[in-house]
């Protein structure tokens, strides 16, 4: 199974280095294409597939959180809005899980 994501990460790599070479370039795809050998049809499967996976991978927007003492009167709280989620954590709660739960959330939206 290694093998098989190894061949497609370099299949991956092989074609977004061509991509990335077309985009530098000041040709046409059709033109880069026929001067590097590459068929057209497959060279824009791979252009779509490969944008298609970077437009989906989740974003993560860093949070910065105050390291204070909270005081025992006050009632903490946090909602955050995520698309259709709505988060709202009560009191203390631990940076590091909230991070996983809202990359969760991003990635089910």
């Amino acid at each position: 199974m290694d093998r098989n994501i190894s061949k497609l990460q370099k299949k991956q790599g092989y074609w977004q280095k061509h991509i990335s070479a077309w985009e530098a370039g000041s040709q046409s795809q059709k033109a880069y294409c026929q001067s590097n050998g590459i068929a057209l049809a497959t060279f824009g499967y791979w252009k779509r597939k490969l944008n298609c996976r970077i437009e989906n991978e989740p974003a993560f927007y860093p949070l910065a959180v105050p390291t204070s003492t909270p005081d025992t009167n006050v009632k903490a709280s946090l909602a955050v809005h995520i698309d259709r989620f709505k988060l709202e954590i009560q009191g203390d709660f631990c940076s590091e899980q909230f991070k996983k739960v809202v990359t969760t959330l991003e990635q089910l939206t």
